[in-house]
């Protein structure tokens, strides 16, 4: 499996998920055992089949265990916990709501897959807060990519589109706020997921967004650049834990290339590469530098502009809280047109769409 610690969870959970649903016998921690017994077993993965599962990726040759440490590792088993039971103990509910959005197809007539995967959304966007309704369904989506087909997938994401709606549970739009160039205010800032900057190849030392980031990672971003391991070059990135110095929990460094060539263009693609970060890691809270700010290559409102029309391209409906980090005079200009936003109707989204 790939992707980040949730993304893993989550496809452990489905495949437990599966066994309950072939074998329904099993009650959660039974399942739960089963299915982390076999992987110490076979030192891998546990792969849904769609009549029985069978383990994967362990050899006879490779002795018990020895993988199944670093595999274990990257799972977070009390999440899975949370899901199996989540599931287990809402399922009449889960299912109801399945079958009120599911008109034209009874649970049974399913895929054991499908079925599974809309009901670890259904509880997801149900039952946990934390997670934004279309992070719930562009994961589902991605389990579908990898244990059904690309026809489960857009089946799947229509079914859970019409749930939310028919249901009342899709949560408000995207908030829209601002911090000024202050290490006191980001100090001060409500805890988020990721803080993103820019940085160009030739402004040295580092100014703006990515100067305090250096600062308060005490100059670990000039270290990096003096050794040659950070450039400012296009598409380099650079992912950090803030270990608590900050209030989020990542730091992403992306490279502009060099300020004179900062474009539409240019941003436009650093701004999908952070946002394509995000939706990797499951993340919905953003602060963000809008690249080209720095050094007025781009006004603020084209910035702002090129960040709404990326966001709704690359990660429509996921991100719940934006801090775009301004200057005064910027946040009264973009304040406005951010207002302006705000009252507009919202346009409903297109059935079967990512």
């Amino acid at each position: 499996m790939t992707g980040g610690p949730r993304r893993r969870s989550r496809a452990v959970a489905l495949q437990i998920l599966h066994q309950m649903d072939v074998s329904p016998e099993l009650e959660p921690a039974a399942a739960l055992n089963l299915y982390f017994g076999q992987l110490a077993a076979s030192g891998g993965d546990i792969a849904i089949d769609e009549d029985e599962p069978a383990t994967v990726d362990g050899s006879s040759e490779r002795a018990a265990g020895t993988n199944a440490a670093a595999i274990s590792a990257t799972i977070d088993r009390p999440l899975v916990e949370q899901l199996i039971q989540g599931v287990f103990q809402h399922r009449v509910e889960l299912d109801q709501m399945l079958a009120a959005a599911s008109k034209n197809w009874r649970l049974e007539r399913m895929a054991v897959v499908d079925r599974n995967v809309i009901r670890l959304a259904l509880f997801e966007i149900k039952h946990c807060p934390d997670v934004p309704v279309a992070v719930a369904i562009n994961e589902a989506i991605e389990l579908c990519k990898r244990f059904g087909s690309a026809e489960a997938s857009a089946f799947v994401n229509g079914l859970l589109d019409r749930a939310v709606d028919e249901l009342g549970l899709r949560r408000g739009a995207m908030k829209i706020s601002f911090l000024p160039l202050e290490l006191a205010r980001w100090d001060q800032a409500p805890p988020g997921d990721l803080l993103a900057v820019g940085l160009y190849r030739d402004v040295r030392p580092l100014r703006g967004a990515a100067g305090l980031l250096d600062w308060r990672f005490d100059g670990r971003l000039s270290s990096l650049i003096v050794a040659g391991g950070l450039t400012g070059a296009l598409d380099e990135q650079l992912l950090m834990p803030s270990n608590r110095r900050l209030p989020w929990r990542l730091t992403l460094t992306v490279g502009l290339g060099p300020s004179a060539e900062l474009d539409e263009a240019r941003a436009t693609g650093a701004l999908r590469r952070i946002l394509t970060t995000m939706r990797g890691l499951s993340l919905a809270r953003l602060t963000l530098a809008l690249p080209g700010r720095e050094g007025e290559r781009l006004s603020a409102k084209l910035a702002l502009q090129l960040f709404l029309e990326e966001s709704e391209k690359t990660l429509p409906g996921v991100l719940t809280e934006v801090t775009l980090v301004e200057t005064p005079a910027a946040q009264k200009e973009l304040g406005e047109a951010v207002r302006k936003r705000s009252t507009r109707p919202r346009e409903p989204r297109a059935r079967g769409t990512a």
